[in-house]
C-alpha cells in the first residue's frame, strides 16, 4: 500500500445516490478553498441538521492582531444577561433595599430605571437577531 495518495484535476465529484459518504482520518481534515466551503443539507426539511461534536469551536480569522473566537451557547447567554439586568433594574428601583438598617434608604433614580429598562427591553428585541433559530448548542 502506498504511504500518500493524491488527486488532482480541474474539477473532482464525489456522489452517493443511496447513502453516506464518510471522510475518516487519525489526526486532521483540512478543508480549504480560496473562495468559499458550503455544507448544506435539505433546507425545507426542519429535521435536517449539522453537527459539530467538539468541545471547542471557534469562529472567525485567525491574524497577529484578531485571534478566533469561541462560539457562545446562545440561549445560556441571554438567560444569564437578563438575569443581570433584571438585578440592575432591582438596585436602581431600590437602593434603600441593600443599605443596613438604621441608614436612611435614599430614592430611586428613575432616569436609571428608565435606562436600565430601556437596556432590557431593547436587548429582548434584539435578541433575535443574534441567535439562530435553527441552531441549538449543547
Amino acid at each position: 500500500m502506498s504511504e500518500k495518495i493524491s488527486i488532482k484535476s480541474s474539477q473532482i465529484d464525489i456522489v452517493s445516490s443511496i447513502d453516506d459518504i464518510k471522510v475518516n482520518s487519525n489526526t486532521f481534515i483540512h478543508l480549504s478553498s480560496n473562495k468559499s466551503i458550503k455544507m448544506e443539507t435539505k433546507i425545507g426539511d426542519k429535521q435536517s441538521k449539522v453537527w459539530l461534536s467538539t468541545p471547542i469551536i471557534q469562529l472567525g480569522t485567525e491574524s497577529l492582531t484578531n485571534k478566533y473566537q469561541p462560539i457562545v451557547k446562545g440561549d445560556d447567554l441571554e438567560k444569564e444577561l437578563i438575569e443581570i439586568y433584571n438585578l440592575l433594574l432591582q438596585i436602581v428601583s431600590f437602593p434603600g433595599a441593600q443599605i443596613a438598617l438604621g441608614i436612611v434608604p435614599t430614592l430611586p433614580n428613575p432616569s436609571l430605571i428608565q435606562l436600565i429598562n430601556g437596556k432590557l427591553n431593547s436587548f429582548k428585541k434584539k435578541r433575535k437577531k443574534w441567535k439562530s433559530t435553527v441552531s441549538k448548542t449543547v
